[in-house]
């Protein structure tokens, strides 16, 4: 009998040491919890970050956009179901194929990554979720250390907490940085491929995601072109292995030529947008006009302009033999002396002439750009 007790006793003992651990662990995980979560950002953020727009410059009818003016930061917002499927499955393939299973953190897919990396010797997938990602780009510094893991960790754990997977997938593809000061897939698919992101095919959108990986080192711009392909190929490969899309498409996508858009600046109206540009920062202040997301309406006639740009161009042909290579036009409504149509030069890089065709006006009119702004979104 003294035997029998002696083991239950240790039995009890045994159970009571693992129940004081249990009860431990989790008092310290809830002191780490709360010491780290005081000062953290809410991830409520995110609803006022979406509202982030690019201040547009149209001409008189509101309709020909002539010119858009970011901050630091380029981005143009899109809603998620707009996005074709091949879009959504491309990036969930390529940096989180647990994306609808997982509450945020995946340990599974963390363990994943490693064993195929050390397989393959190559960084195909990383351990973070879309989640995670989210939050560290968005409301972290990119500092590694113990307690900025523990703060990711709370932050996305929250994060799915408040939001759907729909929502949190919306705000990761208007906030994942894509190159070239390019933040989320609206911006870099006109940027890289000059089209919106609901006419990107699955090749296009294997390269976006493949580039979200390392934006600068598989730029379509940069030397690691091959790198960028081989890695698109991988995507659309697992898009078939995951049956978003069949062997044909993946096998059309494989061979798809895509055509890169060059990295020019898209203005139209140029020497009139640079004058109505002077008038705005003159008047509201050039960080308030790149940050406000304002919808700029002008007096400028697009069909007038087109029209006046071909007769400049014209002319200054017709006068290069007389040693006279250049020309410009403004046409004013003398009225109201509203600017109809502004032509500095025959070309934009070249010399403008007359001193950006304001130079001399005033003296028989007033030009006014009538610029009626609002707030967008």
């Amino acid at each position: 009998m003294p035997r029998k007790s002696s083991k239950s006793s240790k039995k009890n003992l045994f159970w009571q040491i693992v129940l004081f651990g249990f009860l431990s662990l989790s008092v310290l995980g809830l002191f780490v919890f709360i010491f780290f979560a005081r000062d953290l950002p809410r991830p409520e953020r995110f609803g006022e970050l979406q509202t982030t727009r690019p201040t547009e410059i149209y001409d008189r009818t509101g309709e020909v956009l002539l010119f858009e003016i970011f901050g630091e930061e380029k981005r143009s917002m899109i809603a998620i179901e707009n996005l074709p499927g091949h879009v959504l499955n491309a990036i969930i393939v390529a940096e989180d194929t647990s994306f609808y299973k997982h509450i945020g953190i995946d340990p599974k897919g963390i363990i994943r990554s490693i064993l195929a990396n050390i397989r393959t010797g190559t960084r195909g997938q990383g351990g973070s979720t879309i989640s995670q990602q989210l939050i560290r780009s968005s409301l972290l510094t990119a500092k590694k250390t113990i307690a900025r893991k523990v703060k990711e960790i709370i932050l996305t754990l929250e994060l799915e907490r408040q939001y759907s997977k729909e929502e949190i997938l919306e705000f990761y593809l208007n906030q994942v940085p894509l190159g070239s000061n390019v933040y989320g897939v609206g911006a870099a698919s006109q940027l890289y491929f000059g089209k919106r992101s609901e006419e990107l095919s699955a090749a296009e959108a294997a390269i976006l995601a493949a580039m979200i990986q390392a934006p600068t080192y598989y730029s379509p711009y940069g030397n690691q072109t091959n790198e960028l392909h081989e890695r698109k190929e991988w995507i659309i490969n697992r898009m078939e292995g995951a049956g978003y899309i069949t062997e044909q498409e993946a096998l059309a996508a494989t061979n798809e030529k895509l055509e890169f858009s060059q990295p020019l600046i898209a203005i139209k109206a140029p020497h009139f947008v640079l004058y109505v540009l002077d008038q705005l920062f003159e008047e509201y202040g050039e960080e308030f006009v790149r940050a406000e997301g304002l919808r700029i309406q002008t007096t400028l006639d697009w069909n007038l302009q087109e029209k006046t740009e071909e007769l400049v161009d014209q002319i200054s042909k017709m006068n290069a033999g007389f040693a006279a290579h250049n020309a410009a036009v403004i046409a004013i409504n003398p009225q109201n002396g509203e600017i109809l149509t502004m032509v500095g030069s025959k070309n934009w890089f070249g010399t403008s002439f007359p001193e950006g065709c304001t130079a001399g006006i005033d003296c028989k009119f007033d030009p006014k750009v009538n610029v009626a702004t609002t707030l967008t979104g």
